[in-house]
């Protein structure tokens, strides 16, 4: 699905997450996942903005969006005796 880009900034859709994929010196690969206020349906799409305030932009007319769905996703992490008494103590 495309979606004309000025979109994004009209109210059309609200921003649910943005999320840096990639960095190089010059720009900034976006992740962004928006929701449709029209049909509540949840779409990524992926932008390149320039990463300091003397880079352009790299939008075209229309951004190359896909479906996605939410869905709940176990993540294990590795943490010090002392946080997880930290979250232990705030669990009871």
């Amino acid at each position: 699905m495309q979606i004309q880009t000025e979109a994004l900034h009209d109210g059309s859709y609200r921003l649910i997450s943005d999320s840096i994929v990639d960095q190089t010196r010059w720009n900034t690969l976006h992740e962004f996942v928006i929701q449709d206020k029209n049909d509540d349906k949840y779409y990524r799409a992926y932008i390149r903005l320039g990463s300091t305030e003397y880079q352009e932009d790299e939008l075209e007319e229309f951004t190359e969006c896909e479906e996605v769905f939410s869905t709940e996703v176990k993540v294990i992490k590795y943490l010090s005796a002392t946080e997880i008494a930290k979250i232990q103590e705030k669990n009871n």
